[in-house]
């Protein structure tokens, strides 16, 4: 037959000892009958009084700080969150009065000071919301005032503006003033005008300011100022002429509404009243909270003490009754002890004994251990059999242990071995791991850092050698701020070293306290960000030359124009006056020449390979190279007298040629010297060399040459994408090129094009102008004084003119004039038309018509589909477009005074 098992064996000792604990318990329930009185007083009424009392004054310091953050949020969508939160806390706060009345005695003086100071903290806390929208309300009108206020500024100054560009257009005449009653008109009206718009602003300043004052009196003080602004403002606008004072004289009582009531001023008056009583509103409830909080300590501490007394009554009462039980709970457990012991648990406790040993011994390695017992069939043979499946858990757990400390020399070997640095630092600021390139990186010694380094120390090293911290957002911090709260967020600063590295620190707190951090130098990044941001720099200051250039051309046709003219009517009459004028043609030319190649340098265009003088370029870029490379620099140019000509596209030739010459200038400190020169070479070569006695390049930068990226400057002097540039423009035009330097020995760059023969071209000389036979042409141009100009030589060189200045104006005399037989239009028409569009619709509408047009802009002759002129236009040039568009014979002569 089975013995009983542990299990059962237990239980008939559980059975017995049961019976001693109930007879315990019974006696327990006795006392507790008899101390039942006093528990119920105390759970039933002290402590949910303590409790509800406490929880009001929780939810008065709640409210508290609620009305503090409502008066603080800054918008609408803030306060109605924090309105909310306090609609929960009052009803929370109604519903514990509730309570707390429910529980109080008869006497209940204290308690009703905690229900009325809670009752008058909910009402003050209402009334501070309600001057909340209040306040509120007052701030939208004010931004609505102020907002119509400068609308109807703009209106004013949108009025202003055209009469004020007249009257300085007419005063800033010099070769041709105005007529002596207009320019009169202009300068009793200049004064008048400015004063009306520097008295305009003023009013909007003092609107402005009385928008950020803080006090009454400030506002007064703006008030003050506005109101004698406005008198002179009235009185400018009175001496303004009648047209143009209607169109502000119907804003201005707007202007001057704001001082009368419910004004800007009177608004904001109510804004900071409103402040005021907002804060007493928030004064009161910090006092009521206070009294809450003192209300709640005093009934507290009273109900302390009459806690003390039930419990003392508790105690003494359960101390007499648990001795009684106590004395015979003792006799029976000993007995069952006793019995147990003997009978079941000193076996037991061999088997036990026998079973620890065979663990002892596997610990010890003995992997061939057998526990006794294991023919047991009760839980002493569990046991044993359980050791034996845990014998091969631990098997199991030294191979995953193996495996375990592989993985982790894997990872240590990666750690020492990757490109960023790594450092992990415990809760208290002290270095826990690192790995080697962290050293590296900020050129630290391993006899400095050691496990345990606290980072104050590494710190107070780095600052030592001249590091610099950075935030996220740019701005340079010490390294206190470093340190601060790594261990419970995640930070994101950079540290810039002397050496000019740029390291990028990542830190992420870790459970448990402390913090792990990335050092990741981004040298390489910051520099390719600032070569893009200098790249944009360039373009941006390449698109504003371009626009310059094309309006200098604009104004170059206008006075080559009137020069031409000025020249032509001089004649033999006045020949001092005609040299100058040619002298001022001459002139102009070259400007117009230096125009096309600023043009050609800020412009990214199509290549136009033709037939290039290498010497010509030279020397018409001289001047310009003479500003570039400054006066400490000698700069000298030595070219064969022969033409030596080459198949290149100029602009790019000048674009590569400047670029060498700006590499020289950057390479060469203080004085030096720079020497360009072209000269033939063997086998139908012409060499273009350029040599500087600059500082030299070393060899890792010769070899990267013709990287883009490569450069020999700082970030704060430029992208240093010109060699790159220089390599490119070779290569297309079929060149070869070849740069030898030393570091500290100066640089000589030689540059091999293939030898072109100069192209025949058709024989024609300037003196010979073909003239016009009388035909009627259309000069459309939205520039008045170009249009004048284009009138007066058209006439000359023998064309009857018609003239516009849009192209609607255009096609209107299209219509009324057939014989008109040519258009010649600038390119830019004010919109929607252009030059192309309106030569498309005037053929359209005439189709013997003939179209040539003109632009300022160079590369506009790419696209257009009709010849194009372009500015300054010379007038044999004109002539022969005309002859050549009209396709019909016309006279030829001399031009007169030529």
């Amino acid at each position: 037959m089975r013995s009983l098992g542990v299990q059962a064996k237990l239980l008939l000792i559980l059975a017995v000892a049961g019976g001693a604990v109930l007879l315990a318990i019974a006696i327990a329930v006795w006392t507790m009958f008899a101390l039942r009185g006093d528990v119920k007083q105390v759970t039933e009424t002290e402590l949910p009084k303590a409790a509800s009392a406490l929880r009001l004054a929780r939810i008065g310091e709640r409210l508290q700080r609620r009305g503090e953050s409502l008066v603080v949020a800054r918008n609408r969508n803030d306060r109605d969150t924090i309105q909310s939160l306090i609609g929960v806390d009052l009803a929370a706060m109604r519903s514990e009065l509730i309570a707390l009345r429910d529980v109080l005695p008869t006497d209940r003086s204290g308690e009703e000071a905690i229900v009325a100071y809670s009752t008058q903290l909910a009402e003050e806390l209402t009334a501070l919301r309600s001057g909340l929208e209040r306040q509120t309300a007052l701030e939208e009108l004010l931004v609505d005032r102020r907002e119509a206020l400068l609308q109807r500024e703009e209106q004013i100054q949108q009025a202003l503006g055209p009469p004020l560009l007249a009257v300085s257009s007419i005063l800033s005449r010099v070769n041709q003033p105005a007529p002596e009653q207009v320019a009169r008109f202009a300068v009793q009206n200049q004064g008048a005008l400015i004063d009306t718009e520097r008295h305009l602003k003023a009013a909007i300043v003092q609107i402005l300011l009385t928008e950020r004052a803080t006090s009454p009196q400030n506002v007064r003080d703006r008030l003050n100022q506005y109101r004698r602004i406005m008198s002179q403002l009235e009185v400018a606008v009175s001496q303004l002429p009648s047209g143009l004072q209607q169109a502000v004289v119907a804003d201005l009582p707007f202007f001057r509404g704001q001082l009368a009531a419910n004004g800007f001023f009177d608004v904001k008056f109510d804004v900071l009243r409103s402040l005021s009583l907002l804060q007493a509103f928030l004064e009161s409830t910090r006092a009521t909270a206070d009294d809450l909080k003192r209300a709640v300590d005093q009934f507290i501490a009273r109900d302390r003490e009459a806690i003390a007394g039930a419990t003392e009554r508790i105690t003494t009462s359960f101390a007499q009754q648990t001795l009684q039980y106590l004395i015979g709970s003792v006799l029976v457990v000993s007995l069952l002890i006793l019995s147990a012991y003997l009978m079941y648990i000193r076996p037991l406790g061999q088997q036990i004994v026998g079973v620890s040993a065979a663990m002892r011994r596997l610990a010890d390695g003995d992997g061939e251990v057998v526990p006794p017992g294991l023919d047991r069939t009760d839980e002493v043979g569990e046991l044993a059999r359980s050791f034996m499946v845990f014998k091969d858990a631990i098997s199991q757990l030294e191979v995953m242990d193996k495996e375990l400390a592989e993985q982790s020399r894997l990872m240590v070997a990666t750690l020492d071995n990757m490109n960023d640095g790594f450092t992990v630092f415990d809760s208290d600021g002290n270095l826990l791991a690192f790995n080697p390139r962290f050293l590296d990186i900020y050129g630290l010694s391993a006899a400095f850092i050691e496990q345990g380094t606290p980072i104050k120390r590494i710190h107070m090293a780095l600052a030592r050698n001249g590091v610099r911290v950075f935030a996220a957002n740019g701005q340079e911090v010490g390294f206190s701020s470093l340190r601060h709260d790594r261990g419970r967020l995640n930070k994101r600063y950079e540290l810039h070293l002397p050496s000019g590295h740029v390291i990028e620190l990542r830190s992420n707190p870790v459970p448990g306290g402390g913090f792990v951090t990335l050092h990741m130098d981004m040298t390489e990044r910051v520099a390719t960000q600032n070569r893009v941001w200098h790249a944009r720099k360039i373009e941006t200051i390449s698109q504003l030359t371009t626009g310059v250039a094309s309006e200098l051309n604009t104004l170059l046709a206008v006075v080559l124009g009137n020069l031409r003219l000025l020249e032509r009517s001089a004649g033999a009459v006045n020949p001092e006056l005609k040299s100058r004028a040619l002298s001022g043609i001459a002139a102009g030319v070259r400007a117009a020449h230096h125009v096309a190649r600023l043009q050609a340098f800020s412009r990214k265009h199509k290549s136009e390979p033709g037939f290039v003088d290498p010497a010509t370029v030279i020397e018409d870029l001289w001047h310009l190279l003479s500003y570039m490379v400054g006066p400490d620099i000698q700069l000298s140019v030595d070219c064969d007298e022969q033409p030596l000509g080459i198949h290149v596209d100029r602009g790019l030739l000048e674009t590569a040629i400047l670029n060498l010459a700006i590499n020289a200038r950057e390479a060469i400190t203080g004085e030096g010297m720079l020497r360009i020169s072209v000269s033939a070479a063997a086998h139908d070569k012409v060499l273009l060399e350029v040599q500087d006695s600059g500082k030299g390049m070393p060899t890792h930068i010769l070899r990267a040459l013709a990287d883009p990226q490569a450069s020999l400057r700082p970030a704060e002097h430029g992208v240093g994408f010109g060699l790159s540039m220089v390599y490119a423009f070779v290569a297309q035009a079929g060149g070869t090129i070849d740069i030898t330097s030393e570091d500290g020995q100066g640089t000589e760059v030689r540059i091999w094009f293939d030898r072109v023969e100069r192209p025949d071209m058709p024989a024609r000389t300037d003196a010979q102008v073909p003239l016009g036979n009388g035909e009627t042409v259309l000069v459309v141009d939205r520039d008045p004084a170009l249009l004048e100009v284009n009138c007066a030589l058209l006439e000359e060189l023998g064309y009857k003119v018609l003239t516009a200045t849009s192209g609607d104006a255009a096609m209107v005399l299209l219509g009324s004039h057939p014989e008109i037989s040519m258009l010649y239009s600038e390119v830019e028409l004010p919109a929607p038309w252009t030059g192309g569009k309106l030569a498309e619709a005037a053929i359209a509408q005439v189709p013997r018509l003939s179209a040539v047009l003109v632009s300022a802009e160079p590369w506009q002759r790419n696209t257009c589909n009709f010849r194009c002129l372009i500015k300054p236009v010379a007038v044999a040039d004109l002539a022969a477009a005309f002859r050549d568009a009209l396709g019909e014979p016309v006279t030829s002569q001399t031009a007169r005074n030529s």
